[in-house]
């Protein structure tokens, strides 16, 4: 069954320290494959080594997927 999870919370509170270590998991149990990072923003995406959710999605800026473009 998938598993969906949100994290949330302020800043300094360790969301990308437990999104690293759910990674790390992962890639120990050889399942990297089966996980997804993803963040709302480019600098968000880019603290946790993930993607943007427009991106991940192929949606451009004025709301088109890339296979409408």
């Amino acid at each position: 069954e998938q598993l969906k999870m949100y994290l949330g919370g302020m800043g300094g509170t360790g969301k990308s320290q437990v999104i690293k270590a759910l990674i790390k998991f992962f890639k120990k149990k050889n399942e990297s494959h089966r996980i997804v990072v993803l963040g709302p923003t480019g600098t968000s995406a880019a603290l946790i080594n993930g993607s943007t959710y427009h991106s991940f999605l192929g949606i451009n800026a004025a709301g088109n997927t890339v296979n409408k473009i």
